[in-house]
């Protein structure tokens, strides 16, 4: 089963990369962050993740979701994981 999963996260991430896109996920502590950030180590390209806590509000995950859409560039998140609600 875990074999199939990491399969199907690196298939992901070759999708993701390829088009540029930033990957917005509720899997805070499985082998998605892990994945991104071998990625980065291998300087292989990493559009950016964002992780949103299953505990936060819908609407609060939206508004900042379309913050960042909003408010910045395409590849500003670039080789990065970050977390919303963003706390600092």
């Amino acid at each position: 089963m875990l074999a199939s999963a990491a399969w199907m996260i690196r298939r992901c991430w070759r999708g993701t990369a390829e088009a540029t896109r930033v990957l917005l996920t509720h899997d805070v502590s499985t082998i998605i962050t892990a994945y991104a950030y071998d990625r980065v180590r291998n300087g292989d390209r990493m559009p950016g993740v964002f992780e949103v806590s299953r505990e936060v509000p819908i609407r609060i995950a939206v508004e900042d979701i379309l913050l960042i859409s909003e408010c910045s560039r395409p590849d500003e998140w670039e080789g990065q994981v970050r977390y919303l609600p963003n706390s600092g």
